[in-house]
């Protein structure tokens, strides 16, 4: 293996083990991510790091009308048509219709 220069090791030194050996922790040792963490380092500090107690956040979707451009937002959903904020495209009712064309609930198309 080879050597680390100084300056690395400089860098490093809050990662190194007594051996001089860049050290991981448990649950970032399988990640795939290169934000990779020491043992000595706060776990919850990592952007992706998810204990088994958190909930996973739902992703909410777009839909967008193919006809003339509107946009149905699941967090907002719309209000001035009875349907309530957080609604999801599938609860919506399939007598829904675009505000702006009229158009059905088939014409809308998803967007991230």
């Amino acid at each position: 293996m080879p050597r680390m220069s100084k300056k690395r090791k400089h860098e490093l030194s809050f990662y190194l083990n007594d051996r001089g050996r860049v050290t991981y922790n448990e649950l970032c040792r399988k990640c795939q991510h290169g934000c990779k963490q020491s043992f000595r380092a706060v776990v919850i500090d990592c952007p992706r790091y998810l204990s088994k107690r958190a909930k996973k956040k739902e992703q909410r979707m777009k839909y967008v009308c193919d006809v003339c451009g509107w946009e149905y937002d699941e967090e907002e959903g719309y209000p001035e048509g009875g349907i309530a904020p957080g609604t999801k495209w599938e609860d919506v009712p399939e007598d829904f219709e675009c505000p702006l064309c009229n158009v059905g609930k088939d014409q809308f198309s998803e967007v991230e």
